[in-house]
């Protein structure tokens, strides 16, 4: 038995990372009105298969290559209103190898008896798949591929299974009429973790204020560690907190005022003289000479920092992966355990 099969998919196709879809189960399917066959390369989707070594598929690159298997394939996907299609495809062709899955519109077409009323019109930006007489349409959107790839299978098993691991240890629940009333936050209804996680947890939240927790309180040259009383949204609908003072004093401030002892941020740095003092007094001796005696950066580093600038801020990870593959010099490797800071990655200029 010999097959036949032409369609048109460029290389590129095969660096495809991926696709932006907000389910976890889909796959995709190239729809093709020059194939004369399906491709398959999901063993899973076969509800029907029987294994064959005959036969010879020809792609318009020239190459010749073997099935490992024929069969029926089950294929769901959804029309312009959102309404699922089941159908079996049957004469597949199984590639493991391939890069992507085909459905044969024409194939499709005279399976259907509806060489009429089913097929695909390709536009510049999208295409529209239509069948079973022109009933139902989908229009399709190109990606960077220039190919109407079509979402098949669609689902959130693998998001159920981690929301149900997650919600195992943590309390997840959410009141969703607190954000919308001017109540007290004590209760903790929108709480989205454990009110008493501590930050040794695993699961403790960095960015989620806790009652209790002592942090640190500057606001135009004030600077205190407070105590968070409690939460509440002000008449504004702002989300405040309620902080007492060493002096027992309290007040109701924004989350911006407030920051972990050990995270300062950038707006925390001094600039006036007493906080300059008072910064100076906590620096040890070897902070204090390292910021006056700066070390000079090696051949390596100041390479590394050029390049950097010239790439236009290009992330570090990034950087040393292409040094790793031989994109940039692989001697820039040496300086990955200590790179060399950028000043204006790090002050967002």
């Amino acid at each position: 038995m010999a097959f036949a099969s032409v369609y048109n998919v460029d290389d590129k196709v095969k660096d495809l990372t991926g696709h932006l879809n907000f389910d976890t189960d889909a796959s995709f399917i190239v729809c093709d009105n020059s194939a004369n066959t399906h491709i398959c390369k999901d063993r899973g989707m076969f509800v029907d298969f029987n294994e064959t070594s005959s036969g010879m598929v020809a792609t318009t690159g020239g190459k010749l290559n073997r099935p490992l298997g024929i069969g029926t394939v089950e294929w769901t996907w959804k029309d312009d209103n959102g309404v699922p299609h089941t159908h079996h495809l049957e004469k597949a062709l199984y590639f493991p190898q391939s890069p992507i899955n085909i459905m044969s519109v024409t194939e499709f077409a005279k399976q259907l008896g509806d060489e009429d009323g089913t097929g695909i019109d390709t536009k510049m930006k999208y295409s529209r798949l239509y069948w079973n007489k022109n009933t139902f349409s989908r229009k399709i959107y190109h990606s960077s591929s220039n190919l109407p790839e079509l979402a098949i299978n669609e689902g959130n098993r693998l998001y159920s299974w981690y929301t149900r691991m997650f919600s195992s240890k943590v309390d997840d629940t959410v009141n969703p009429m607190c954000c919308f009333t001017n109540c007290d936050l004590g209760n903790h209804c929108c709480a989205t973790t454990d009110s008493k996680s501590k930050s040794e947890d695993p699961f403790f939240v960095e960015s989620i204020i806790y009652d209790g927790e002592k942090l640190v309180y500057k606001n135009e040259g004030d600077n205190a560690t407070v105590k968070i009383n409690s939460r509440k949204l002000d008449k504004n609908g702002m989300l405040v907190n309620n902080i007492e003072f060493p002096t027992g004093e309290t007040m109701e401030v924004p989350r911006e005022y407030l920051s972990r002892p050990e995270n300062p941020d950038i707006a925390s740095l001094p600039t006036k003289l007493p906080e300059l003092r008072e910064a100076v007094r906590q620096l040890s001796v070897q902070d204090f000479e390292a910021i006056m005696n700066p070390k000079p950066l090696s051949p390596a580093g100041q390479e590394f920092l050029d390049l950097h600038h010239r790439l236009f801020h290009l992330p570090y990870a990034v950087m040393f992966r292409l040094a790793k593959a031989g994109f940039l010099p692989k001697h820039l490797l040496r300086v990955k355990e200590r790179p060399p800071p950028c000043a204006s990655c790090l002050f967002g200029t």
